[in-house]
């Protein structure tokens, strides 16, 4: 092993790459080129090494590149230190004469998802730290943890998750009324997964309408809610001081649970 320095970076340059099999068995996948040390944490510099990949549509394998890019994902904390790992990853003609995609991006099993800016072992453990505890609490434990994240992103994790996961990581008090809460859901898959666009046009709703939103929710505009409830004939709009989607988490929730339930009487 040696070392250098290059601005405010110390890089460190690996003569073996034993070392990834005990300390990041997760980057067991690709081939690491260098690992750089900075001011906030460590930076990962690696690439993929297989020479195929499965297309995501049709699961025939391509070698034919069409280009190569960088992902910059946040990866799991290294001795309590942030890490930020540079993976140049390539993208593939599909050549499957039926097959609708024309190109796609390279995945490493085990390491990452399409679209995401974690590594699943990043997601996995955020995804754990909002199932104990979501919101600003939550977000300030991520970052002492060396996973800085934003509150709205904590809770946006947790609300891709499947029912089962979330009720089983509840407290016992809190089961009975998540149970109910998601039995009302379309696909028991998360509310990530059933949010849709709400048309700003509403005429056709003539039913009174209890809108229910806060504006620290990062997946639904709180302005849409205002907008629904404006064009609802009799709706109304109760605001949320919940810190995502969740409106159950948040301090008034007592309250809005009675404004719901006081609802189809007023």
């Amino acid at each position: 092993m040696s070392t250098g320095s290059f601005g405010e970076s110390v890089i460190i340059f690996w003569c073996g790459h034993d070392w990834l099999d005990v300390l990041l068995p997760h980057l067991a996948g690709v081939v690491v080129e260098r690992v750089e040390r900075t001011s906030s944490g460590m930076r990962i510099w690696a690439c993929t090494k297989v020479q195929t990949a499965p297309c995501p549509s049709c699961g025939v394998r391509s070698g034919r590149v069409h280009s190569r890019y960088d992902r910059k994902l946040d990866d799991a904390p290294v001795a309590g230190r942030p890490v930020v790992l540079r993976l140049r990853v390539r993208r593939f003609f599909c050549d499957h004469p039926e097959c609708e995609v024309g190109t796609f991006s390279e995945q490493v099993d085990g390491l990452t998802v399409g679209h995401a800016r974690r590594t699943l072992s990043s997601r996995t453990a955020l995804e754990c730290i909002g199932l104990a505890s979501a919101g600003r609490t939550g977000a300030r434990l991520a970052a002492g943890l060396g996973l800085p994240t934003s509150r709205s992103t904590l809770l946006a994790d947790l609300s891709a998750l499947s029912t089962r996961q979330v009720v089983s990581a509840s407290v016992s008090e809190d089961r009975r009324m998540l149970i109910e809460l998601f039995s009302r859901m379309r696909s028991g898959r998360g509310f990530l997964n059933d949010l849709t666009a709400v048309p700003t046009d509403a005429r056709g709703v003539i039913k009174p309408t209890l809108v229910i939103a806060g504006r620290n929710d990062g997946s639904v505009p709180f302005a849409r809610a205002e907008a629904l409830a404006s064009a609802v004939p009799h709706g109304s709009l109760v605001e949320s001081s919940a810190d995502g989607h969740f409106i159950w988490l948040g301090l008034d929730w007592p309250v809005i649970s009675g404004r719901i339930r006081d609802f189809p009487a007023a």
